[in-house]
């Protein structure tokens, strides 16, 4: 998750997912800050992710290049 984390700070996302998530309420949201905070890997499937993606108004091929970035940080 460091990764994607550090690829979102790169492309500019990462204050808009942190008020995506944080604005979540209920388990959703208790879950949504879980994955973003303790998650080891991120899966391209995960409803987070399609969310961020919407809220974003990221195209499937955006997401691509984020995870394509994210693979590339050492």
């Amino acid at each position: 998750m460091l990764n994607a984390r550090l690829a979102l700070i790169a492309a500019g996302h990462m204050a808009a997912v942190k008020s995506f998530v944080d604005a979540m309420s209920g388990a959703d949201g208790e879950q949504a800050r879980a994955y973003l905070e303790y998650a080891q890997n991120v899966r391209r499937d995960h409803w987070l992710v399609e969310g961020i993606r919407q809220v974003l108004e990221l195209t499937p091929a955006d997401i691509d290049t984020l995870f394509i970035t994210a693979a590339t940080i050492d």
